[in-house]
């Protein structure tokens, strides 16, 4: 990602870091495997763990890293990025797959933002602003311009109804491109806007998703809208499903963060 990053933890040192801390359950997605088959095979990776973190100065030296780190022992700024992960007020979470999976999430408390995502390098953390979770969490997208093909919308009725009726016509699910738009115009779809669709759905290359969550824990509220994003040929696209109406529009890294603006703004004004 783009953004200056505060820190990086190995997947290990996240995993008993966390747990030292007793944080609760690691948010999503930012699940991490526990290491260690045994508690003593745990209890021997976790003194390493510590006494690797001492050396970088992330904790400070006691006299036995054995026993679990507390929060006076860890790096101030480090423990803060940490703690909003745990309990946020608001958090944007990015799941993904481009030449890698993306997991990444960002997460505000009431002076404090953290954006956190898993990497190959291991969990990188840095320090952002609460009210800038948008245009943070739009930084771990690939470069990306927007597409060139018309927004545009329909009923969810009709794409479900374009589905089933391919399925009862046909025994090949994927049919043939004049049925599938055939379906589609049938269901109420302009001829136009069925073949830009399939057009699209044949032609993405990479993709993943943004959702917004209000809270923490058992007080967590879940936005009902996903925002999902993909590169076609010509470029990058959005599309929004809000349950009723699908939408679709090209979209670069401004306006899919502008999009996700609104998300929270209905997500933090329903709690």
């Amino acid at each position: 990602m783009s953004i200056d990053v505060d820190y990086v933890l190995s997947t290990q040192e996240f995993d008993i870091l966390w747990a030292d801390l007793d944080l609760g359950r690691v948010p999503y997605p930012l699940t991490v495997p526990s290491v260690g088959a045994t508690m003593e095979e745990r209890a021997e990776i976790a003194t390493d763990v510590r006494q690797a973190l001492q050396r970088r100065g992330l904790l400070r030296e006691t006299g036995n890293p054995g026993q679990p780190a507390t929060r006076s022992d860890v790096d101030p700024e480090l423990l803060d990025l940490l703690e909003v992960l745990a309990a946020p007020n608001i958090t944007v979470d990015a799941v993904g797959y481009t030449d890698g999976p993306i997991c990444a999430l960002a997460s505000a408390g009431r002076q404090v933002g953290v954006l956190a995502s898993l990497t190959p390098e291991g969990l990188l953390l840095a320090g952002i602003r609460p009210t800038a979770l948008a245009t943070s969490i739009v930084e771990v997208l690939p470069p990306g311009q927007a597409g060139n093909k018309q927004a545009l919308s329909f009923p969810l009725r009709a794409l479900h109804h374009a589905v089933n009726s391919e399925d009862e016509e046909s025994d090949d699910p994927f049919g043939e491109e004049d049925s599938e738009v055939a379906a589609l115009t049938k269901a109420g779809v302009t001829a136009d806007d069925a073949a830009t669709i399939l057009a699209l759905a044949n032609d993405w290359s990479r993709g993943g998703q943004f959702g917004v969550t209000a809270g923490s824990g058992s007080r967590a509220q879940r936005g009902g809208t996903l925002l999902t994003w993909f590169d076609g040929g010509d470029g990058r696209y959005l599309v929004v499903n809000d349950g009723e109406w699908l939408s679709l529009a090209p979209a670069n890294s401004q306006r899919i963060a502008a999009r996700i603006e609104e998300m929270i703004a209905s997500v933090a004004g329903g709690q």
